[in-house]
C-alpha cells in the first residue's frame, strides 16, 4: 500500500505540474500547448487525488481533489477575458448573422452543410478547409451568396473563404495572408462597414502555430489600426482560454465572444459527443460589435461544429458597454 500511495503522490504532483504550466503559456508555446488539456488534467488530478485519499494520503488527496475541482469551475465558469457585449436596453439596431464552420476538406456529407446554411440563412459565412472538392458546391450558392472571396493555401486541406449576401467594400486591411490562413473583407451591413475575417491557424507547438502567429502579426496590427468594427471567426486550433487566443485578440484589438461547450473532437468519435467532450477551438472575436448570442449548432458532417453569431453593430463604439456572458 505504501508503494501505491507513493506512486499516486507522484502522479498527482506530475499532473499538478502540467496543469500549472498551462497557465504560463505566455512564457513558451510548449506551456500554452499544455493549456489545451486543462480540463482533462483537472479531471485526472481530481481522480488521482480521490484515489490517493482512499489509499491513506488523505491530506494530499483532498488537496488534489479541491485543486482539480477549482480549475474545472474557473475554466468552465466565467474566465475574465471571455465575454460578449450586452445589447444596450432600448436600442433598435438591426440584427445580423454570421456562421463559421471548418468544413473539413473531405467531408463525406457535404449536403448537410448546404442544408444547414439554407436553414439558418446567415448574412455572412466564414469557412475553413475550403478544399478543391468544396469549390463547385460553394459556387452553386452564388444565387444566395453572390459575394465570395477565397484565399488559397499550400496545404492540401484547403484555404479560407468569406461568403456574403451583402456587398463587399474596399479597405487597406482586406486581402489574404501569405499562407492563406486569413481572409479579410469589408462587408456593407446596411451602410455600416464591418471588417470580417476568416482565420485558420495551424496546430499548436510543436507544430507551426507559434511561427504562423509571428508571421501574421503585421496583418493583426493593421486590423487593430482600422477605424471600422471588426468580426473575426475561425478554427484557431487553440482553446478559448489559451494564450494563443488571447494573443490574437490583443493584437487585433478585439474581445472574445464565448459560447458553451466544445466545437471539435477527433473525427473517429461520434459527432454527437463534440458539444460535451470536445474542445472550444472555433473562436469568434469582435470589436465594435454587440453579440446577442453565440452558439454551436448541430453537426454537419465535419469534426467541427458550426458556430452561429447573432450580432448588431455598436452604435457608440467609443463608449464601453456593460459586458455579460453570452447564453
Amino acid at each position: 500500500m505504501k508503494i501505491i500511495r507513493a506512486l499516486l503522490y507522484l502522479a498527482a504532483i506530475a499532473v499538478f505540474a502540467a496543469l500549472t504550466g498551462g497557465y504560463f503559456g505566455a512564457l513558451h508555446p510548449a506551456l500554452d500547448s499544455l493549456s489545451h488539456f486543462r480540463l482533462h488534467l483537472a479531471v485526472l488530478l481530481a481522480v488521482s487525488g480521490a484515489a490517493l485519499a482512499l489509499s491513506g494520503g488523505v491530506g494530499g488527496g483532498l488537496t488534489s481533489v479541491a485543486a482539480g475541482m477549482l480549475v474545472l469551475a474557473t475554466t468552465l465558469g466565467t474566465p475574465g477575458f471571455l465575454h460578449a457585449e450586452a445589447r444596450l436596453p432600448g436600442t433598435q439596431a438591426p440584427v445580423y448573422r454570421l456562421m463559421h464552420l471548418n468544413l473539413r476538406f473531405d467531408n463525406k456529407t457535404p449536403n448537410e452543410v448546404i442544408r444547414l446554411i439554407g436553414e439558418r440563412s446567415p448574412d455572412v459565412l466564414t469557412l475553413n478547409e475550403v478544399s478543391d472538392a468544396w469549390a463547385p458546391r460553394l459556387g452553386a450558392l452564388k444565387h444566395l451568396y453572390p459575394h465570395q472571396f477565397y484565399c488559397e493555401s499550400p496545404d492540401l486541406v484547403g484555404g479560407v473563404a468569406i461568403l456574403s449576401k451583402r456587398p463587399f467594400g474596399s479597405g487597406a486591411q482586406t486581402g489574404c495572408s501569405n499562407l492563406g490562413a486569413l481572409a479579410t473583407r469589408m462587408v456593407d451591413f446596411g451602410g455600416r462597414s464591418v471588417l470580417v475575417g476568416a482565420l485558420h491557424l495551424d496546430w499548436p507547438w510543436p507544430f507551426n502555430q507559434p511561427w504562423l502567429l509571428n508571421d501574421m502579426r503585421p496583418q493583426f496590427t493593421a486590423i487593430a489600426a482600422g477605424q471600422t468594427p471588426v468580426l473575426i471567426a475561425g478554427d484557431f486550433n487553440a482553446v478559448s482560454w489559451s494564450h494563443a487566443v488571447r494573443r490574437v485578440a490583443a493584437e487585433t484589438g478585439t474581445a472574445h465572444f464565448e459560447y458553451r461547450g466544445g466545437s471539435w473532437l477527433f473525427h473517429t468519435l461520434p459527432a454527437s459527443w463534440i458539444g460535451w467532450l470536445g474542445l472550444p477551438i472555433d473562436n469568434v472575436l469582435g470589436d465594435g460589435i454587440v453579440a446577442h448570442s453565440v452558439a454551436a449548432l448541430r453537426p454537419a458532417g465535419s469534426d467541427h461544429l458550426p458556430v452561429l453569431v447573432e450580432f448588431s453593430i455598436a452604435e457608440a463604439p467609443e463608449k464601453p458597454a456593460e459586458t455579460v456572458l453570452a447564453k
